[in-house]
């Protein structure tokens, strides 16, 4: 397949990730993302770790969130359900890494509070 049909290839987009989250609103835009071309890690609490949704599928983390850095992802996507609000709460998600993910992108601050999101740098 050529470039041009892969329109964000080379592109790297965190999905995050934390159980109960909504199956449509995560497994979509990990396939349509997946075929434009894009790399796609899931970043959960700990990795591996597998997380179901609501629905009842289910997805293993590739990455711990302390171990990804906002500024290596061009794009982050929160699928919505319970998980917005599980990574609020959660300590892992919040505040594990040297600079929390929420403080290191405005957008951030408000996103893991809204439905399905896919924030662009």
């Amino acid at each position: 397949m050529n470039d041009s049909a892969r329109p964000i290839a080379n592109k790297r987009v965190a999905l995050l990730v934390e159980q109960e989250f909504d199956d449509g609103e995560l497994f979509g835009p990990l396939e349509a993302l997946r075929t434009a071309g894009a790399d796609v890690a899931v970043v959960g609490a700990t990795a591996p770790t597998e997380y179901r949704g609501m629905q009842g599928g289910e997805i293993t983390s590739t990455i711990s969130v302390g171990r990804a850095r906002v500024e290596d992802f061009d794009a982050i996507v929160i699928p919505g359900g319970w998980a917005p609000g599980r990574m609020r709460m959660r300590h892992a998600m919040s505040t594990s890494s040297e600079t929390p993910w929420h403080t290191q992108n405005p957008l951030l601050q408000s996103a893991m509070a809204r439905k399905c999101l896919f924030l662009p740098k």
